[in-house]
């Protein structure tokens, strides 16, 4: 078996380090952290604030004769808003993040609907589903619309 000893060298002739520089990072990773949790965690609060909406006044708002009127202020205030929210961050990817809680959270609250929201009539489930995609649209739109 041969033994491959490292050379030896004395203080003054210590071999350089390589000049080729090491790559860098763009961003610090807190600054990564902060790109991506805060886009969730607002998602994660307008879903709160959106469920506590429906819980209290929902058979005002989910009601058929109103349907495009609350679709139509619904997408126009997500796709003003989002831009400003997401601020400081990539907004296409953040957006994703944004949407995240009211897609999945609202997509099993509405079998079981009547359980959930017993205040608004079972019927406007629905126009729910609609609602949620509607201004998850508006807030996907208002950041690709916002350069």
């Amino acid at each position: 078996m041969v033994r491959i000893h490292p050379p030896q060298y004395r203080p003054d002739e210590i071999p350089a380090a390589p000049s080729a520089p090491l790559p860098r990072l763009t961003k610090h990773e807190s600054e990564f952290i902060f790109m991506f949790v805060r886009p969730l965690l607002i998602g994660i609060a307008f879903w709160l604030a959106g469920t506590i909406v429906i819980r209290l006044i929902g058979q005002h708002l989910l009601r058929s004769d109103r349907a495009l009127l609350l679709y139509l202020f619904s997408f126009v205030l997500m796709a003003a808003i989002t831009p400003l929210l997401l601020r400081g961050t990539n907004r296409r990817e953040a957006v994703t993040l944004l949407m995240l809680p009211t897609l999945i959270l609202d997509a099993l609250a509405c079998p079981f609907f009547a359980t959930i929201y017993p205040n608004v009539d079972p019927a406007a489930a629905g126009l729910f589903g609609g609602w949620m995609l509607i201004c998850c649209g508006g807030a996907v739109a208002g950041v690709w619309l916002a350069r």
